[in-house]
């Protein structure tokens, strides 16, 4: 069963926090923080362990790319944003490096 939480999405640029927040840490902007109600589910249904991979099971698949960021992160970020109709991407900061992935629904 899905488990559904809530989460604050900045409009003005992406940013992704677990409670509100009149200010954005990333952008400045205010009073750009927009609740989400966001639904849980599994990216994959391979979870037995005994069972062998089966790819038709994945929800999503992708891979990861990388790249050096202009200033070094000083501790993991982690950003995740919609991009397009069943289209999200996830960032990962960490260091002079991030990481990213674009992934759509099968």
């Amino acid at each position: 069963m899905a488990k559904t939480h809530t989460r604050y999405v900045c409009q003005e640029c992406g940013r992704v926090a677990a409670s509100y927040m009149g200010k954005c840490p990333q952008c400045g902007s205010f009073n750009s923080m927009v609740e989400e109600v966001i639904h849980d589910e599994p990216v994959s249904k391979n979870t037995a362990v005994d069972a062998k991979y089966d790819e038709k099971q994945d929800l999503a698949r992708a891979s990861m790319a990388t790249g050096q960021l202009s200033s070094p992160a000083d501790r993991l970020a982690v950003y995740f944003g919609h991009t397009g109709p069943k289209k999200c991407e996830i960032n990962i900061d960490f260091g002079k490096t991030r990481g990213w992935v674009e992934f759509r629904e099968k």
